[in-house]
């Protein structure tokens, strides 16, 4: 094992170039200025190195996936990267076809012509692991900024700027005396005018008196109640008209929505990226958040500001988790991460190769956690960061884990299809009762605390109370596509793709309340620790709206039991936005979801031909090839927290079903995929067709497949495009004289005269 060259034999490093700095570690160019290329050879690299992780040589590729990390870090942010290309021009390494800088006599680096240091100046040379002299990363204020490189202000240029706002400060200052002294201003100490002490809104019913101790005001931030314990409860508006307020300076006006369940968007009004999970400290005091782009953050509940942003993942975040005492934070992306909530330090990688994992859940005492994907669950001891036990028999895309209060029984969705969910000894692994029945992949579960009920929400649209001794369906929920309980487990709160939110009686399914219907997929929900407020996020329909992805709403008192509820009927809020109607039906939310990036598309097909690789195996005939392209379509209609896996999964069931001849699945994949994502309709539509003109049987299906072209020729003919319109026709009439289908072979002709002539005219 000792005598095992892993920088040699697996990635063709020889001796004398080790070790190798990032830029030869990778194999490509010296100083390589393109993103795309540094990024394809991580890619690369990291696959290989994965590969080999589960060898007989498994333990080498570890540090070497670290090193890799590290070479990610540095070469992707352009401060960085900068930084480091020039502490290699010190050393004296150059890029091919260049001269090495000649140092001055006991500078480091000397005159080495050569592009990697020679064994004999390893001292000198640039190891992935820097020691102290050697070239270090920048602080948080270096990398705040990589577009703009700072410059250094002289020293006389900084006293010219000293002097500058010294004059503009006393300008400033003389100006404000002269205007108190001709009473434009008041005297400090004294009160203005009552006319000017009550703000303009106060008349306003959109507009909530808060009590707040006696404090001088601060005109840039509005105050906030802070409760020990809890976040902040703002008083229910009042809709009459209001009474003046008590002339005091302790009576404040703070701006609300005059919304019965009130919504508090101000909290996090500028965040408008997407949230495809979070997690709650205990007290909710604290909430970790998961989103694109690696983005992942903890806030403070009762402000809505930021306190930690962790920058350790380059792809999507797809699961988060928040220690009870909000003090550690769980995130999975290429890898799951440990980090310290309060400074936003990495504490740890958990060495897992069931990647990537969708679902993160700390176990109560957060000594232990669990992650679950690539079909199975790891339970970690985080103290020594290895795995405990494991759990297999998941589906690779459980987004969701649930434990009963006594540890003993862990929920997990499971199934060939994601369409079950089974409940197992938390401590053994073992199976204790299956639930099958749901239709759709199942998106959320939630276990009440003595295990006797579960609750399903799926790709149905719909949720289901369980009960788990018996396994069977006690109630069915609408508009659910992520579900939370209540505290008490009285109340059960859905969210939907349509934007719409309600809560329900957790047992009996009785609607109870719903709230005006948002712009906005929510894609995770939860209750506070108070019952009270529901906490949700998700990602904006409209991003013209600039509309907050997280939202906090309080709901009023509300009886599980009250008579007028009555299962899937549910009154909608008594006041909306906008003075809209609230006794109205809202309107379904059309989402188009932006096409996904290229490397995007490139990581999610890598994951997802994995994950179906005995599948596209098996798919060499045609019949096997339709069942398959009708299995990802179930897969990519459920799949709400990934939009580039949803795509890649519509794409590859495209391909699939175009290539098997089966029309009836290819039109229903179309219609996701035009109705999902903002791509071009008509051409997807006409190189779907003429792909399945070439397979599709004889018969029938031909006759249909004329007809769809015929279907596109009249769309394409409505915007004035002619000549695709032509095109689809012409095939439409040979489609149908194949079938023997002369009348349809004639509409077609008729067609494409009709369409030549417009042509011409």
């Amino acid at each position: 094992m000792s005598d095992f060259n892993a920088y040699h034999k697996w990635l063709g490093i020889p001796p004398e170039e080790q070790p190798p700095n990032y830029y030869r570690l990778l194999g490509i160019t010296l100083f390589e200025k393109d993103r795309a290329v540094i990024i394809a050879a991580l890619d690369q690299r990291q696959l290989f190195l994965q590969k080999k992780s589960v060898g007989p040589q498994g333990t080498l590729a570890e540090p070497l996936l670290e090193q890799l990390q590290q070479a990610r870090l540095c070469l992707l942010n352009r401060l960085t990267k900068a930084q480091y290309d020039s502490h290699l021009r010190r050393q004296g390494v150059t890029a091919p076809g260049t001269a090495a800088p000649t140092n001055p006599p006991g500078e480091r680096g000397g005159a080495s012509p050569s592009v990697i240091p020679p064994a004999s100046q390893s001292a000198d040379a640039t190891p992935l692991a820097e020691p102290a002299d050697a070239f270090q990363f920048p602080d948080e204020a270096d990398v705040k900024d990589d577009s703009a490189i700072s410059i250094r202000i002289p020293s006389r240029s900084r006293h010219l700027v000293w002097a500058i706002n010294l004059v503009i400060i006393g300008c400033l200052g003389g100006g404000v005396w002269w205007l108190m002294n001709q009473g434009a201003l008041p005297q400090p100490g004294k009160q203005l005018p009552q006319a000017n002490d009550q703000h303009e809104a106060m008349d306003s019913p959109e507009l909530d008196p808060v009590e707040e101790p006696e404090a001088p005001r601060k005109p840039q931030r509005e105050p906030v109640v802070v409760t020990d314990d809890k976040p902040p409860i703002k008083p229910e508006p009042q809709v009459e008209v209001r009474e003046p307020p008590p002339k005091t300076d302790s009576v404040v006006r703070r701006p609300s929505k005059a919304i019965r369940t009130a919504t508090d968007t101000a909290r996090f009004a500028r965040h408008q990226i997407a949230v495809a999970d979070f997690a709650l400290s205990a007290d909710a005091r604290f909430m970790a958040t998961a989103g694109p782009a690696g983005d992942c953050r903890v806030w403070d509940v009762t402000t809505g500001e930021t306190t930690a942003q962790f920058t350790g993942h380059n792809g999507h975040v797809h699961a988060v988790a928040l220690s009870s005492d909000g003090s550690q934070v769980l995130s999975s992306a290429e890898t799951v991460k440990l980090w310290n909530a309060k400074t936003g330090d990495e504490l740890a990688e958990l060495k897992t190769n069931r990647r990537p994992s969708r679902a993160i859940l700390f176990w109560p005492g957060d000594r232990q956690a669990a992650t679950a994907g690539a079909g199975a669950i790891e339970i970690w001891d985080l103290k020594t960061r290895k795995a405990l036990r494991m759990i297999s028999g998941v589906h690779p895309f459980c987004g969701s884990l649930s434990l009963t209060e006594d540890k003993q029984t862990l929920a997990a969705v499971t199934g060939e299809d994601a369409k079950e969910a089974t409940l197992f000894n938390a401590t053994s692994g073992k199976t204790i009762r299956v639930l099958s029945g749901q239709k759709a992949r199942i998106s959320s579960i939630a276990l009440s605390k003595d295990g006797a009920s579960l609750w399903t929400a799926s790709g149905e649209h719909t949720a289901r109370r369980w009960d788990t001794k018996a396994a069977t369906t006690e109630a069915i929920f609408a508009h659910a596509d992520v579900l939370a309980l209540s505290p008490d487990e009285t109340l059960l709160v859905t969210g939907g793709l349509n934007g719409l939110v309600s809560i329900w009686n957790a047992k009996t399914g009785s609607g109870l309340l719903q709230l005006p219907q948002l712009k906005l997929r929510i894609l995770d929900i939860a209750f506070l620790p108070d019952g009270e407020h529901i906490l949700f996020a998700g990602e904006a329909t409209d991003a013209a709206d600039k509309l907050a992805t997280i939202q906090l709403w309080h709901i009023p008192k509300l009886d599980p039991n009250a008579p007028g509820s009555r299962p899937n009927s549910i009154p909608v809020a008594a006041a909306t936005p906008n003075d809209a109607p609230s006794n109205t039906e809202p309107e379904t939310v059309v989402v188009k979801l932006p096409l996904p990036e290229d490397e995007q598309r490139d990581e999610s097909k890598k994951t997802i031909r994995e994950i179906f690789k005995q599948d596209f195996a098996k798919a060499v005939r045609l019949p096997d090839k339709a069942k398959l392209a009708e299995k990802l379509l179930e897969h990519a209609k459920t799949t709400t927290d990934d939009p580039a896996g949803r795509y890649v999964l519509l794409q590859d069931a495209n391909d699939l079903a175009s290539s098997s001849g089966d029309m009836d699945i290819a039109t229903k994949i179309l219609h996701e995929l035009t109705t999902t994502f903002a791509v071009n309709a008509l051409e997807l539509r006409s190189t779907t067709l003429r792909k399945l003109s070439t397979t599709v049987k004889t018969g029938a299906p031909q006759e249909q497949l004329a007809e769809a072209l015929l279907k596109l020729a009249e769309d394409y003919a409505a915007e004035s495009q002619y000549d695709p319109a032509i095109e689809a026709t012409k095939a439409a009439a040979t489609l149908a004289i194949k079938a023997k289908n002369l009348k349809l072979r004639d509409a077609a002709k008729n067609r494409t005269d009709d369409y030549m002539l417009k042509k011409k005219s």
